[in-house]
């Protein structure tokens, strides 16, 4: 599956996730907070799927292989979760810095802030394990334990740069974010 296709479905399921947990809450957040999230999310996904490819790809062969090392549900999901609380507690203090404002910094410890930043790892986790998701549909497919051994597993077997499934993980990653974004009462 091809980079950006994982940024859109990741960006996209875990935004509907978020849109669901929100409303569910009874944590009640301005305009201007909801897109905050909604840019925090989008960088958590880059991020998320960037760290997973760089740290899970080994050279075998002179070609580019998929490792257990990050290919795994578990792990990947891990990553996401590490990455989410990171980009959550810093981004705030990056955005401040590039906009020489201080008050934005203060952000994080205010109550709708301190809710995002709580469920940031969960939606990490969420985000790192859409990208296993899809990669089980290529031919490489992903990794599972079995009998104390690593063990390939795949749903189908296209390849990476298949048009019609990179299509699809753009389209249904749209599909759930306009659903999230409808979630979050945020309308276009």
């Amino acid at each position: 599956m091809k980079l950006f296709s994982h940024y859109a479905f990741s960006f996209g399921v875990s935004l509907a996730t978020f849109g669901a947990i929100s409303r569910a809450s009874f944590v009640s957040f301005g305009t201007e907070s909801k897109l905050s999230y909604v840019f925090s999310l989008f960088v958590i996904s880059v991020f998320t799927n960037k760290l997973i490819d760089a740290l899970g790809h080994e050279i075998r062969g002179g070609f580019a292989s998929r490792s257990p090392r990050t290919h795994t549900l578990s792990r990947a999901g891990l990553i996401g979760a590490f990455t989410a609380l990171g980009v959550s507690l810093a981004l705030p203090y990056v955005l401040a810095s590039i906009q020489g404002d201080p008050v934005y910094a203060v952000r994080p410890f205010q109550s709708d802030s301190a809710f995002f930043i709580a469920f940031s790892p969960f939606l990490g986790f969420v985000c790192g394990s859409s990208h296993i998701i899809l990669d089980a549909f290529t031919e490489r497919g992903v990794y599972t334990k079995k009998k104390g051994r690593w063990v390939r597993i795949a749903f189908a077997h296209f390849t990476y740069d298949n048009p019609l499934l990179n299509f699809l993980a753009l389209f249904f990653g749209a599909v759930f974010a306009i659903f999230g974004a409808r979630l979050l009462g945020l309308y276009f």
